[in-house]
C-alpha cells in the first residue's frame, strides 16, 4: 500500500513540471506574464482553450489568435491565465495587449 501511495504522490508532483506557473493539485487559478515589450497599449485581444480530464482539448489559445481577435499588429504584453479544477476541467486564456 505504501508503494502505491508513494507512486501516486510522485505522479502528482511530476505532472506539474511542464509549466513555470504554480499548479495546485486540487484547484489553481493563476495568471503569469509571458512577455512585455513596453509601450502604451490601446487594444486587447484574448484567445481561449479548454481541456477535459487531460483527454480532450479544444480551442485556440495562441498569441496569434489573441492578436487577431484584438486587431493587434504590435504587441506590448502577453499574459496567460490558467484555471484548473481537479484536473477535470482546465481553462486557458491568453491576453495580448498592444496596438
Amino acid at each position: 500500500m505504501k508503494k502505491h501511495l508513494a507512486f501516486a504522490v510522485a505522479a502528482l508532483a511530476l505532472a506539474s513540471c511542464d509549466s513555470a506557473a504554480p499548479v495546485g493539485a486540487i484547484y489553481s487559478n493563476t495568471s503569469c506574464p509571458v512577455a512585455a515589450a513596453g509601450g502604451a497599449a490601446t487594444r486587447t485581444g484574448q484567445s481561449h482553450a479548454v481541456s477535459y480530464c487531460h483527454l480532450v482539448a479544444i480551442g485556440d489559445c495562441s498569441i496569434e489568435r489573441a492578436k487577431a481577435n484584438g486587431g493587434i499588429t504590435t504587441i506590448s504584453s502577453v499574459d496567460i491565465k490558467r484555471e484548473n479544477i481537479l484536473g477535470i476541467v482546465t481553462k486557458y486564456v491568453t491576453t495580448v495587449k498592444g496596438n
